[in-house]
């Protein structure tokens, strides 16, 4: 959902060290279209995995691994200068664990699932000029989908809200809480609670904390990232108290935002050359100016506005005039 939402298309690739010999490549691609958002990801998990006979020699030597293929599409509703809208995503996912039949037959397993969920964003007490709202509230329901080998997949409904109380502090909340439909043969785990902070030190140079706090497995996170030209990276570390910790280093390319900064900034332009020309007393250059911002983004409202008053005013000016032409 937070697609629609984003300035630039990107493509991400990240590598993460995991628990003990397990590792997880990820990459990731998201565009925009005005008001919609799509968006495809691939995710491999894979352990190297060595096989040991009755007389402890070694047989066999392969990978087990977890693969999901996820395709996004979120759209948002309602926008208008004053309100960035409500936006509605989903994620359909494809799954696949591949257990090699040397170490255990029967396990290997293909499942499709799917997310859904609401986003929302817009201003609270805030104290600082920015077009972006500093308070965003979402909910989604993930991992809906059919039993595989007689099992529910680990499905669990998350909300979250993160809030910027200043310009370069952002802080995030959100609280998961796993749920099964049958609770009576597959019982869901226990609510878990996660949190983070984000704190710009520079345009180019942030860093990150953040905390999940899961019964018997907490967990901790530090890290940092730098945006440069037109790539970013960023690293994390992790402390897990029931594993190792652990690191992993994410880049992220930036392949443009398809001319909405040079839209945005033409379309100020536009407002601001209307509101010079109505200064001078020129009312029809300044409407002029005005629809033309409109052509390129309806959704400027400051414009609209001026249109319809400076409209009206003419309107009532002429009903004067008329009237004291009549006396």
């Amino acid at each position: 959902m937070r697609i629609v939402s984003l300035a630039r298309t990107e493509l991400s690739v990240l590598h993460n060290n995991w628990i003990s010999d397990t590792r997880v490549e990820s990459v990731v691609f998201t565009t925009r279209y005005d008001h919609l958002g799509l968006g495809a990801a691939a995710k491999v998990l894979y352990l190297p995995f060595t096989h040991y006979n009755s007389w402890g020699e070694r047989s066999a030597a392969a990978h087990i691994s977890e693969s999901i293929a996820t395709l996004n599409a979120s759209y948002n509703f309602f926008s208008s200068y004053a309100f960035w809208g409500v936006s509605v995503g989903a994620n359909v996912k494809a799954a696949y664990r591949d257990i090699p039949t040397v170490f255990a037959t029967g396990q290997s397993a293909f499942s499709v699932m799917a997310d859904i969920g609401l986003l929302t964003r817009f201003n609270l007490f805030k104290f600082y000029s920015s077009r972006e709202p500093n308070l965003s509230v979402g909910t989604a329901v993930k991992n809906l989908g059919p039993y595989v080998l007689g099992e529910p997949l680990p499905t669990y409904w998350t909300s979250g809200i993160s809030y910027s109380p200043i310009r370069p502090v952002l802080v995030a909340f959100d609280v998961l809480l796993p749920f099964s439909f049958d609770p009576a043969n597959f019982p869901a785990e226990r609510w878990f609670l996660a949190g983070g902070v984000d704190v710009a030190v520079t345009d180019f140079l942030s860093v990150q904390a953040g905390f999940r706090y899961k019964p018997a497995s907490p967990r901790l996170s530090l890290g940092s990232s730098v945006e440069l030209d037109n790539i970013s990276i960023v690293a994390n570390y992790v402390v897990d108290f029931n594993s190792d910790p652990r690191f992993s280093v994410e880049t992220k390319l930036d392949l443009g935002d398809s001319g909405r900064a040079e839209t945005r900034a033409r379309v100020d332009e536009l407002y601001v050359r209307g509101l010079d020309a109505y200064a001078r007393g020129d009312s029809q250059v300044a409407i002029g100016y005005w629809e033309e911002a409109l052509e390129l983004d309806p959704d400027f409202t400051p414009a609209r506005t001026n249109v319809d008053l400076v409209r009206n005013l003419l309107r009532l000016q002429e009903s004067i005039d008329g009237i004291q032409i009549g006396n």
